[in-house]
């Protein structure tokens, strides 16, 4: 029991280092005000998507400009080892493999999604979500 407590306790510290986690992929300029963008893009797809996203706590972001003004947000889940039935990946790849290029993977659903977003208009736009084998 004891030793379940405590592997409990290092899934979520491990999660908690790792959601909400903004990543450039290569050399990019810092990306202004990450917390109030992922504030915006969970406000878009609540009101312009029908997919059922999972928690938004487990979501990792990876982001590149596309010119000056346009970015692209890849969001994928990290989820725990203990449920096996959920989607995403564990333990996940790792912060500089994010770094180097762009994750992606055949499936998975509402676990991985990319969109863009265009910092003059500020509008999220090209939502894709993965499908699911």
């Amino acid at each position: 029991m004891k030793n379940h407590i405590i592997a409990s306790i290092m899934v979520l510290l491990s999660l908690r280092c790792y959601s909400s986690e903004w990543i450039a992929v290569g050399q990019q300029p810092d990306l202004p005000n990450a917390g109030q963008l992922e504030s915006q893009l969970w406000k878009y797809l609540e009101n312009n998507s029908k997919t059922e996203f999972q928690p938004r706590e487990i979501y990792r972001y990876q982001y590149k400009f596309i010119g000056e003004s346009l970015i692209l947000i890849n969001a994928l889940c990290i989820q725990s080892p203990e449920v096996e039935a959920e989607l995403g990946t564990y333990p996940g790849p790792t912060t500089e493999e994010l770094k180097k290029q762009l994750y992606q993977v055949q499936d998975g659903g509402s676990c991985f999604f990319n969109i863009k977003y265009n910092l003059k208009s500020e509008r999220f736009h090209s939502l894709y979500v993965n499908g699911s084998a």
